[in-house]
């Protein structure tokens, strides 16, 4: 059941109903599948020629769900004419025939020179110990107030966030 509330929220998102959207549940639920890895496939599939970042703690989470979203795009782009552009393989970054493009970064990381107007941030805390280090809890956020939020397309970028409460005062 909580699935479908996280998918209607979603589409509350693309109708632009809401440009941020906080999905808070406990680990291993599903939410990061439904998200990161269907949500960037089903935003292209509707919106064809727009830019995702997908952001998590580390690169490599990234870089997995990219590869997620990369597999429903073999599984199921055709039907949607959702065709990777050649020579587009690099699993951080690559691009659609349409002119839609996805980044993976970890969070904070780089963007200089992409916009997105859907920026999904998963898991922006590891675990439990990086999200009670006030260091880290500031480094998340300023690179969320900064890097990332300014990378978002004006009056149309939306921010997704996707995690598990670990502090009071985390992301």
């Amino acid at each position: 059941p909580h699935l479908r509330v996280i998918g209607h929220a979603m589409t509350g998102v693309l109708r632009g109903e809401y440009d941020r959207l906080l999905i808070v549940t406990p680990p291993q639920v599903g939410k990061s599948t439904l998200v990161a890895e269907w949500g960037p496939f089903w935003w292209l599939a509707n919106r064809p020629r727009d830019d995702i970042v997908i952001a998590s703690y580390g690169l490599d989470l990234a870089l997995d769900r990219s590869k997620g979203v990369r597999q429903r795009l073999a599984d199921y782009g055709a039907d949607y004419d959702l065709v990777t552009r050649p020579g587009s393989e690099a699993a951080h970054d690559w691009e659609l025939l349409s002119g839609g493009h996805l980044r993976a970064t970890g969070v904070q990381g780089g963007l200089s020179g992409f916009s997105a107007n859907l920026l999904i941030v998963d898991d922006p805390h590891a675990d439990r110990a990086q999200a009670e280090s006030p260091r880290m809890r500031r480094a998340v956020h300023d690179w969320l107030s900064s890097t990332a939020s300014k990378r978002l397309q004006p009056d149309i970028g939306v921010c997704v966030c996707i995690m598990t409460r670990w502090h009071e005062n985390d992301f």
